[in-house]
This record gives C-alpha cells, sequence and structure tokens, in this order.
C-alpha cells in the first residue's frame, strides 16, 4: 500500500499546467531570450510580434500592462495539464529546431545572442543532450555558406534554385 501511495504522488509530481506555472523568474528568461530573437528577425528584416503580444493575440489576454508572466498565468486558455514527456518533447524540438538555428543565424549576421546559447547550454546540461549536435544546422537547410543578409533574405524569398 505504501508503495503504490508513493508512486501516485510520485506520478502527479511529474503532471504540471503547461504554461500556468512559469515564475516571475522564468518569465524574465523568456523576454530576455526574446529580446534577442526579435533582434534576429530584425536584422532579417523582419518585423515579429513580442511575445507578450503573441500571447495577447493567441489567448486574447488585455491588460493594462501586458507581460508573458501575466499571459501565461493568468489567461484562463493556458491553464491546460500537460505530462513531464510532453514537456521534454516541446523542449527537444524548442531546442533543436529553432535555438540552434536561430542562434547560428545570428552568428552569421553578426549578432550576439548569449541567453539562447546560455540557455541551449544550461538546458544540454540538464537533459544529457548535445542540442548543437542533433539539432537542425543552417547546412542542413541549404544554407551553409550564406554569409549576408541579402543571401539568406534571398534563399528564404526564392529558395535553392531560383527561376529568373
Amino acid at each position: 500500500m505504501w508503495l503504490e501511495h508513493s508512486m501516485f504522488h510520485t506520478n502527479w509530481a511529474f503532471e504540471s499546467k503547461f504554461y500556468e506555472e512559469i515564475s516571475e523568474c522564468g518569465s524574465k528568461l523568456v523576454e530576455a531570450f526574446d529580446k534577442e530573437r526579435i533582434e534576429v528577425a530584425n536584422r532579417l528584416g523582419c518585423n515579429v510580434l513580442s511575445e507578450a503580444d503573441y500571447l495577447s493575440q493567441t489567448y486574447q489576454y488585455q491588460a493594462e500592462s501586458m507581460s508573458v508572466y501575466e499571459a501565461l498565468r493568468k489567461s484562463p486558455q493556458t491553464c491546460m495539464w500537460t505530462t513531464d514527456s510532453f514537456h521534454r518533447g516541446v523542449l527537444e524540438e524548442d531546442l533543436s529546431y529553432f535555438y540552434v538555428v536561430m542562434e547560428s543565424l545570428a552568428k552569421v549576421l553578426g549578432t550576439k545572442v548569449p541567453i539562447t546559447s546560455a540557455i541551449i547550454d544550461i538546458l544540454g546540461v540538464f537533459t544529457g543532450v548535445d542540442y548543437r549536435e542533433i539539432g537542425l544546422t543552417l547546412a542542413d537547410l541549404g544554407m551553409e555558406g550564406l554569409t549576408t543578409k541579402e543571401q539568406i533574405v534571398k534563399y528564404i524569398n526564392d529558395g535553392p534554385n531560383p527561376k529568373n
């Protein structure tokens, strides 16, 4: 009986509300990363929404002072229950297919992304995964050797074999 009760609590500990349980410190990290993401997008000539604005539009959360913390903690749409395995899957996908690529693009564009790099490093230590090793590379995207904003934007807009 004690073992079953203990297992129940262990399983319960691996469930959480996906967004609603974010801390203020965690939301500050999201916002710091978001500044880097916006800078990389701006360097490519793209206008993108901030995370707070995206969350506001997606979850229709309105407040006088919108912050990532408020949007994730107070919006009724963000309180779904998820499992640890769901979180791990999202984490691996985001790090491997977005953070690593963004870090590589930032390097080509000559902008520093220390928060992004730190997130990749620290979460790699937590999980024992080298996300730069398993993640998508610019070469995987056919962008190896592109060294300027203009080359990158042309490739993204026209593809590898543009028809002129």
